[in-house]
């Protein structure tokens, strides 16, 4: 083999190498994209998953929120209820068709008053017929 021989095997050879390692590099560039398609395909269904379970919380959460809120209402309502009740019980004048024990001793206590001032009259009505007969 002459010089020129050997130059163009040489040549060829560092051609045939360039072209292996282009494959080498094509196949790792293609292996190395197939593996950042796998990983964005797991993050993507990491970040669903995600996404699934906190709309399942935001519903969860409104939910409660709800109950919250009527319940709230429902307390305010029945407390509305236990005030009126409260001042109804504590009014002196009962509405009518209603006994009111209050009332009742009032009444009761003007009544005995007034009986004691007609047993007075007539206790001071007699004493003055008495004198009288006296007198005559």
């Amino acid at each position: 083999m002459n010089k020129e021989d050997e130059g163009i095997g040489k040549k060829l050879y560092t051609d045939e190498d360039t072209a292996q390692n282009s494959g080498k590099e094509s196949s790792d560039t293609e292996a190395e994209e197939l593996e950042e398609d796998k990983t964005i395909g797991k993050d993507l269904a990491t970040l669903n998953t995600e996404i699934s379970f906190k709309k399942k919380m935001i519903g969860e959460r409104e939910q409660c929120q709800h109950r919250l809120q009527s319940m709230r209402m429902r307390y305010e309502s029945k407390l509305m209820q236990l005030k009126q009740t409260i001042r109804e019980t504590e009014n002196p004048v009962a509405p009518k068709g209603l006994f009111s024990p209050k009332a009742a001793h009032q009444k009761w206590q003007k009544l005995e008053k007034g009986i004691e001032k007609l047993v007075l009259t007539k206790k001071s009505v007699s004493i003055l017929q008495k004198d009288m007969e006296r007198s005559l």
